[in-house]
Parts: C-alpha cells; sequence; structure tokens
C-alpha cells in the first residue's frame, strides 16, 4: 500500500536521480557515486506492495539511465 510519505521518497529519488545524472554526465564520479547511494537509500525506505516491488520503481530506475 502506498502512502504518502512513498511518494515524497519517490519524488525525492527522482530530484536525485537526476542530479546523478548531471554529475555522472560531467565525469564528476565522485559526487555521481554518492548521489546514487543517497538515492538506493532512500528508495529502501519506500514501502513495497503485495509484489514485491517498491512504489515508482520502473520510473526510479529509468530516471538514473
Amino acid at each position: 500500500m502506498k502512502t504518502l510519505m512513498d511518494n515524497h521518497l519517490h519524488d525525492i529519488s527522482l530530484e536525485i536521480a537526476k542530479a546523478y545524472k548531471d554529475y555522472y554526465a560531467r565525469g564528476d564520479m565522485q559526487i555521481a557515486s554518492e548521489l546514487l547511494t543517497a538515492y538506493r537509500n532512500i528508495r529502501r525506505h519506500i514501502n513495497k506492495d503485495a509484489e514485491g516491488k517498491r512504489y515508482g520503481s520502473r520510473i526510479a530506475y529509468e530516471a538514473t539511465r
């Protein structure tokens, strides 16, 4: 079941994913790595559904690509 907090965390993870892509494209791997770690940590706080997937997982994954 998706909660309001899941929605907020999902939105934050998408913003971090955007920043990650920018720093990765610039070649600043130190900051990109730290952003990717933050992205993963935030995603882990989102509840899983009955299928074991976190809210917005496909969208979030694609945002890092």
